[in-house]
């Protein structure tokens, strides 16, 4: 049978961008944002929370790595640290920067807290200050000391926007 009835496609789809750069992307989303006045924000604020949920995850997984490390006094060369790996570093960065972004805008609540604190546990827990991305480090820092509408808040958001300054 030669299946002439059916509308199978040959090729499959190119990306429309492959030249997209992600980090630019959260970097200008995160440096964007800071830009609304947080009285201004929809009080349904369901994307912040979304991406503190999402966060939260990540923090949660990056604590309990980096807890087996101390445990089992094994750290990895840099080449192998998680958060010096290509594939990963944007997305880690992206959730930590939006979740400032996130505490930046909308009303303090029992999820920011829990974020706050999540943040600087897995500061405290790390068995090597220097083994972690210096950029990641600083937006823990950041997200660990994070205020809305804080000033210093958003000028360390605007410091993790590094590549569109």
């Amino acid at each position: 049978s030669l299946n002439l009835d059916s509308n199978r496609k040959i090729f499959e789809e190119e990306n429309p961008n492959p030249y997209e750069e992600k980090l630019v992307i959260i970097q200008l989303s995160a440096r964007s944002l800071t830009s609304f006045e947080a009285e201004l924000v929809d009080k349904r604020y369901t994307y912040g929370e979304s991406i503190l949920n999402e966060n939260a995850k990540c923090l949660s997984f990056l604590k309990k790595w980096y807890q087996e490390m101390k445990k089992t006094s094994t750290l990895p060369d840099y080449a192998h640290e998680l958060s010096r790996n290509n594939a990963m570093f944007i997305y880690i960065y992206g959730l930590i920067v939006g979740s400032i972004a996130a505490v930046y805008l909308i009303p303090e609540n029992k999820q920011i807290q829990e974020i706050i604190k999540e943040s600087c546990e897995v500061l405290n827990i790390l068995p090597d200050k220097n083994l972690i991305h210096p950029k990641i480090m600083f937006a823990l820092h950041t997200l660990s000391e994070a205020k809305k509408s804080d000033k210093k808040t958003k000028e360390d958001i605007l410091r993790c926007c590094f590549l569109t300054k």
